[in-house]
């Protein structure tokens, strides 16, 4: 089974890092309630609640070269809760370009996605991408 610690590490940073210095506050994980009542786990809360965020660490393609419809299928499951969230600010943050650019186009080009969705692409730190780089093929080979 895939290690995900990398992953935790990389949602940790942009939290304690991206987020905060773009917004000007802490963010966190945790529940918010949704309009239709019901609660979803988002990968970052801000402090005021008023922003949720769904973080993506995913390439658009998978090690073979193939689209990866899993994970795509994974974000638009995110994206439909983040819709439902009873927030100010929806935002989507992407560590991978390719995939960046796969949901910019389903929002701009093909209209499947709100605008009132926000998409954030973050650098990584060398450091870090190394490591979420490594978790990746080793979970390919496990494939």
């Amino acid at each position: 089974m895939a290690d995900t610690k990398v992953q935790l590490t990389v949602e940790a940073f942009i939290r304690t890092n991206c987020l905060q210095n773009k917004f000007g506050q802490p963010f966190r994980k945790g529940k918010m309630a949704m309009t239709t009542g019901g609660e979803f786990e988002f990968d970052a809360i801000s402090e005021n609640r008023d922003i949720a965020v769904v973080i993506s660490t995913s390439a658009y393609k998978t090690a073979r070269g193939k689209n990866g419809s899993g994970k795509v299928g994974k974000i638009r499951a995110d994206l439909y809760f983040l819709m439902l969230a009873d927030v100010k600010r929806r935002i989507a943050v992407f560590t991978e370009e390719d995939m960046f650019r796969y949901w910019q186009m389903e929002q701009t080009d093909r209209k499947r996605v709100p605008a009132n969705i926000e998409f954030i692409k973050v650098t990584l730190p060398d450091d870090l991408r190394a490591k979420l780089n490594g978790a990746g093929q080793k979970a390919s080979r496990e494939v």
